[in-house]
């Protein structure tokens, strides 16, 4: 079996852990790849300024950054690029049900409603968090607002919601593209 062949079993069997490792292969590596001077581009500067009229959060986000102005661009980009993450949870999805490799339980709006409730309670729980008099930094400004925070743990909240949008709508566009689940 070649390694093509593995990853596209891989990818059928686990759909979720492929699409959660996109972003941060196809985006949050590059993006930290850049130089600080990334944001000053003129369609970097286009892109934050149309992201920061539809999403005004990332304004109070990236205002406690060392370097607002490139976490101003890394969160655009997150922000922006979600629906399309969506669209290929989707696909995977499909692909996954298409495949036949398992039963696909069909995941609803309450999957969705307890994905919303974990996130957002624990971005509440790291919002709480005070910090130390010694150490300067909580840990929401650390995640959404510091190069390495947004690198490790910051894009996985910004990206996990449209994700879990995308594999909940794979079994009803399954359907709408001619595939019965059993």
């Amino acid at each position: 079996m070649t390694f093509v062949q593995s990853a596209n079993e891989y990818a059928l069997r686990n759909p979720g852990q492929v699409v959660w490792m996109l972003p941060w292969f196809l985006l949050m590596l590059p993006l930290v790849c850049l130089p600080s001077g990334a944001a000053n581009w003129p369609w970097a500067k286009e892109l934050v300024s149309v992201a920061t009229d539809w999403i005004p959060m990332i304004n109070s986000m990236s205002s406690r950054a060392v370097d607002p102005q490139w976490t101003r661009f890394a969160l655009s980009c997150l922000w922006v690029s979600g629906p399309f993450w969506t669209l290929v949870a989707a696909i995977c999805g499909i692909r996954t049900l298409k495949a036949k490799l398992y039963k696909q339980e069909p995941l609803g709006f309450s999957y969705f409603l307890k994905t919303f409730l974990v996130f957002g309670g624990a971005i509440l729980v790291i919002a709480t968090m005070k910090p130390r008099p010694w150490k300067r930094v909580d840990m929401l400004t650390y995640f959404f607002a510091e190069r390495f925070g947004l690198f490790v743990v910051g894009w996985f909240f910004i990206t996990s919601m449209f994700v879990v949008l995308g594999l909940i709508a794979a079994l009803p566009l399954s359907r709408l593209f001619g595939y019965k689940y059993d």
